[in-house]
């Protein structure tokens, strides 16, 4: 690459150029479309596991109907489906804080299983191993992936971390300890280009969660939850939700059964 003058070089060393590539990591990365009264509301979202998905809003839509997008041109229909019954949102003590200085994590759990293997061979999806290390501000191997929802395509652009002390300073206000803070190019819109719901990821983790922000100042870094400083909770969430799942699954079955016995006797006697 040949840089125009030092500044330019100074910008490509911190955080990369502005164009997009394509993403390197295509196979975590979906579409979420949720019906919010009478829009349909597009963001981003992260595969945890074959049965959870990692997004953020700042505002989830009280119905809570939300569908998993994977766009697949070998596909007859050019993409695959999936529904969530749920979004569970994070929560903090810190409730006096703007929704845009909180993290905004919501796990949605699958009515149906992502399909990690078909016909044998590796599918289009895949879920992304989570942080478990603290990160170094300034740190090189950053790259956040986003969806262009004009596209549909998945890319990807260098980021660089920035320090969490640093950040305040450049808010002027307070923000919540479990936040990240990134950092594009000078010449990035980061409020145009970032989609909620984006993956931060660092040596192949998943670092942070993009979160959204409708006052959002492409001359501030842009907020992210921290994903290790969550991943307790992302763990136990999931948990939770496995055994709920399981448990109305197993109702269900009793009911049947009940049902069933319930009408051989009636056959019978």
């Amino acid at each position: 690459m040949i840089w125009s003058n030092g500044v330019d070089y100074l910008r490509e060393i911190f955080a990369g150029n502005c164009d997009p590539n394509p993403s390197s990591l295509q196979k975590p990365i979906v579409m979420i479309v949720c019906k919010n009264g009478n829009d349909l509301d597009k963001r981003t979202g992260v595969i945890i596991s074959k049965k959870f998905i990692l997004t953020a809003m700042a505002s989830p839509p009280q119905e809570k109907v939300c569908q998993i997008v994977k766009h697949d041109e070998n596909a007859p229909m050019k993409l695959h489906i999936r529904e969530s019954w749920n979004i569970i949102n994070f929560e903090s003590d810190e409730s006096n804080l703007p929704a845009s200085a909180m993290p905004q994590l919501q796990i949605l759990p699958l009515e149906t299983e992502i399909v990690l293997m078909q016909r044998g061979i590796n599918s289009l999806a895949e879920p992304i191993k989570l942080i478990k290390k603290s990160l170094q501000p300034n740190g090189n191997g950053c790259l956040v992936h986003t969806l262009n929802l004009d596209t549909n395509k998945i890319e990807e652009r260098k980021v660089s971390i920035v320090e969490y002390g640093d950040c305040i300073t450049k808010y002027g206000k307070e923000l919540h300890p479990l936040l990240l803070c990134i950092e594009m190019s000078p010449d990035c819109k980061h409020c145009t280009n970032l989609k909620a719901g984006s993956a931060v990821v660092c040596d192949n983790v998943l670092a942070g969660i993009v979160s959204e922000d409708a006052s959002c100042d492409d001359n501030k870094p842009r907020i992210c939850a921290n994903i290790r400083e969550a991943r307790r909770w992302i763990l136990n969430t999931m948990a939770d939700a496995s055994i709920y799942a399981l448990a109305n699954s197993l109702n269900i079955i009793n009911f049947s059964l009940l049902l069933s016995l319930h009408l051989l006797n009636i056959y019978l006697f």
